[in-house]
C-alpha cells in the first residue's frame, strides 16, 4: 500500500493495561478514572485491558468465568475510558486453561485438554474440538453482549507446548482419517510433518472463523483484533494469522514488535507491512517491558515509534501502561502533540 495514503488515515495509539489496582473498590475506581484521564491528555486513542488472563483470571461479571476481583474492572474502564473518548478493546488470552496446571474448565472438561506426546493432559484447551472452541467463543460473547465495549482483543490464539501437541486420541484419530497416518508415528523427516503441522494452524482458524461469525450476527460493527507472534515465529506455534488476515477475520492486529536492537524492530515492521499488505491497519506492539527485554528511556520509545512510522505501520499499541507510565509525558510531547480520535464514536 502507498504510505502517502496510510499517513491519511487516523493513526491507532494504544495501550494494554494489567488490572493491578486496589481490591477495595472507591480506590480502584480513582486508580482507573486517573489512568484513562492520563491517556487521554497525552492524546492516546485506545485501550486494551485484560479480560481473562492465561491462569483463568477474569476481571469482569460473567457466568463461565469467575470475577477475580470483588468489583466488575472491565465494566469501570469502559466507562471510565469512553467518557474522555477512549475506544476500548478487552483482551482475551483464548486458549490457555491454567497453563502451568489445569484451571477450572480442564478440570470439569479434561476432554477439552491438551495432551503431550507422554500422554499427560497440559493447562490448554485444544483448538481442535468444536466443544472447546465453543466455550471460549461464548466466554467473549458474555463480554461482547453485556458490555459496552468497542471490540475484543485475542491473544494465545495458538497451541501451547510448543511442537509437543496435541496428541490426545481425538486428534490422533482426525488426523488420522485424513492422512492415514497416526501422528506420534510422525518424524522430523517424515513427508507427514507438514501435513500435521498444517493441521493443527487450520483449528486456530476455525476458531476465528466462529467466532467472527458469532459476533457479526450477535453485534455486528463490534471489531475484533489480534496480536500475534512474527512471521517466521508464528508457524512454530501453529498459528496462521497470514490466512486470519487474507480471510478477513480481523479489522486490525497488533503484531509483535518485541525487538530490543531497532535493526531488528525495522525489519518485523518491513516484513508485517509486507505480508499484510493493506488488508487491515496494522499496530505494532512496543513492548516497553516484556519477558523478552525492555526499553530504557522514553527516547528508546521515541525512536521505536518513529521507525514504526517510518515503515509504514498505521499506529502502535504499548505494552504495558505501566512500563510506559514513566516515559509517558516526554514520549506523547515528542510523538502525540495532537489528539486524533478514532471512528465509531
Amino acid at each position: 500500500m502507498d504510505k502517502t495514503k496510510r499517513s491519511q488515515k487516523i493513526e491507532g495509539r494504544g495501550v494494554y493495561i494489567h488490572p493491578d489496582f486496589s481490591q477495595d473498590r472507591t480506590e480502584g475506581y480513582r486508580q482507573i478514572e486517573g489512568i484513562m484521564t492520563n491517556l487521554a491528555e497525552h492524546n492516546l486513542n485506545f485501550v486494551i485491558p485484560l479480560a481473562l488472563g492465561t491462569r483463568c483470571n477474569a476481571y469482569y461479571q460473567g457466568e463461565l468465568r469467575q470475577n477475580t476481583y470483588p468489583w466488575d474492572v472491565i465494566g469501570r474502564i469502559t466507562k471510565e475510558a469512553h467518557q474522555v473518548g477512549l475506544r476500548v478493546y478487552p483482551w482475551f488470552c483464548v486458549f490457555p486453561e491454567g497453563d502451568s496446571q489445569l484451571g477450572p474448565v480442564l478440570q470439569e472438561h479434561h476432554q477439552w485438554a491438551v495432551v503431550n506426546k507422554d500422554g499427560q493432559e497440559i493447562g490448554w484447551a485444544d483448538p481442535s474440538k468444536p466443544e472447546a472452541r465453543r466455550f471460549e467463543v461464548e466466554t467473549i460473547m458474555e463480554v461482547v453482549e453485556h458490555y459496552d465495549v468497542d471490540g475484543i482483543s485475542l491473544d494465545y490464539l495458538r497451541y501451547g507446548g510448543v511442537k509437543d501437541a496435541c496428541y490426545c486420541t481425538y486428534c490422533r484419530s482426525a488426523f488420522g482419517k485424513q492422512y492415514g497416518v497416526d501422528p506420534l508415528d510422525i518424524g522430523e523427516d517424515s513427508p507427514f510433518l507438514p501435513c500435521w503441522d498444517r493441521w493443527r494452524e487450520k483449528q486456530g482458524v476455525a476458531f476465528l472463523r466462529e467466532l467472527a461469525e458469532e459476533i457479526h450476527t450477535k453485534k455486528p460493527g463490534t471489531e475484533i483484533s489480534s496480536y500475534f507472534w512474527s512471521v517466521t515465529g508464528c508457524h512454530g506455534v501453529y498459528q496462521d494469522w497470514p490466512t486470519w488476515v487474507k480471510q478477513g477475520y480481523l479489522d486490525w492486529v497488533n503484531p509483535t514488535g518485541y525487538a530490543y536492537d531497532y535493526r531488528t524492530f525495522r525489519y518485523r515492521c518491513k516484513e508485517y507491512i509486507e505480508v499484510i499488505d493493506g488488508k487491515c491497519p496494522t499496530y505494532i506492539t512496543v513492548g516497553v517491558r516484556t519477558s523478552h527485554g525492555e526499553l530504557r528511556s522514553a527516547q528508546e520509545v521515541i525512536d521505536q515509534v518513529r521507525i514504526a512510522r517510518e515503515e509504514g505501520m498505521d499506529g502502535m499499541v504499548f505494552f504495558t501502561y505501566r512500563a510506559l507510565e514513566p516515559y509517558l509525558e516526554q514520549a506523547a510531547g515528542a510523538l502525540f502533540p495532537t489528539k486524533v480520535e478514532m471512528s465509531g464514536r
